[in-house]
């Protein structure tokens, strides 16, 4: 009877370890368990999936976008589609369809308006330009009321000295601004194109005959009978282009700005005492006062070109600009 006695003692004893041994099992395994589970608060590996918040990754990568938008802010050289020279500043439009001037801003003349254009022509410290709605939106100075362009839709325009005249949707010659030589009061016709300078202005009609007004101090006002494409007004001379290419000057002569060279061009401008024109290979060819060789034409091919007051600018086929002369204001410095 002791034996057994002992038997049981030491079976209840067993018992009793293995009793408490369970619960301590159940809670290590219940407890590093739900840890685990709580390695579904590694599933906050859900929240590694914020590590698709590493797709922040991808705002970082949008971010990288941004800085692309960076080299929007920096346009490329080489995408101009037009230039415009003026007196100390110049003007150009680039093949977005935006406006950026450089130089001389006294008038507010380099800071153009925001929009959409297809063409330009600068002043003597004005500019407009011809929005892709057909208006036309001038800047700069306004003493004599050359920017405060009449309502209406155009098809051109030209900015001169203190005035400034567009063709309008019509064919008729519209000019507002200083009209002290009557230069800003076209004979009624049906016009092709104006041009604007110091206190004259001249236009191509329906017939491609060539009609002057204002000024003739000079004679800048005759022009001959000729058929001509383009014309270009200049301080006291004037220039066109006849329909079999060639160049004809009449006017000041004292810088030689009426001897223009022979041969067949495609394009002409005219500035304050020197001559630009562009033959058909894109050749520019100048003439004129050359005080600050705004007549010496890098040889490069162009696909517009305009002359400033003393100085010249040009878009060459590759669509950059590139000017030439007085760069006194940095005129002739385009970004």
């Amino acid at each position: 009877m002791g034996t057994r006695r002992i038997r049981w003692a030491l079976l209840l004893v067993a018992v009793a370890w293995a009793l408490a041994g369970c619960p301590a099992d159940d809670d290590d395994d219940s407890g590093a368990g739900d840890d685990d589970t709580s390695g579904d608060d590694d599933a906050t590996g859900d929240d590694d999936a914020t590590g698709d918040d590493d797709t922040t990754g991808d705002d970082d990568d949008s971010a990288g976008d941004d800085d692309a938008t960076g080299d929007d802010d920096t346009t490329p050289a080489g995408d101009w589609a037009a230039v415009a020279a003026g007196m100390d500043f110049s003007c150009g439009l680039r093949t977005d369809a935006t406006l950026q001037c450089w130089g001389d801003d006294s008038a507010g003349q380099a800071t153009p308006p925001e929009g959409s254009f297809t063409d330009l022509a600068a002043g003597w410290s004005h500019a407009c330009a011809l929005r892709d709605d057909q208006q036309v939106l001038c800047w700069g100075s306004n003493a004599q009321y050359q920017s405060d362009v009449p309502p209406g839709s155009y098809t051109q325009v030209d900015a001169g000295n203190w005035h400034s005249c567009a063709v309008d949707v019509d064919g008729n010659a519209v000019c507002w601004g200083s009209d002290f030589s009557e230069q800003s009061s076209p004979p009624v016709g049906s016009y092709l194109q104006v041009a604007t300078g110091w206190d004259h202005s001249c236009a191509v009609n329906h017939q491609q005959l060539m009609v002057c007004w204002g000024s003739n101090l000079h004679g800048q006002a005759n022009p001959p009978g000729a058929a001509c494409s383009q014309v270009a007004a200049g301080f006291d001379h004037t220039c066109a282009l006849t329909t079999g290419g060639e160049i004809l000057c009449w006017g000041g002569a004292t810088h030689g700005q009426t001897s223009p060279p022979e041969g067949l061009f495609e394009q002409i401008s005219a500035g304050k005492e020197h001559g630009c024109a562009l033959d058909a290979l894109g050749q520019a060819s100048c003439w004129g006062n050359d005080w600050a060789e705004q007549i010496q034409a890098p040889a490069e091919t162009f696909s517009r070109i305009s002359a400033g007051i003393d100085h010249t600018c040009g878009v060459t086929t590759a669509g950059e600009v590139l000017c030439w002369g007085d760069n006194d204001h940095s005129q002739s410095s385009p970004p």
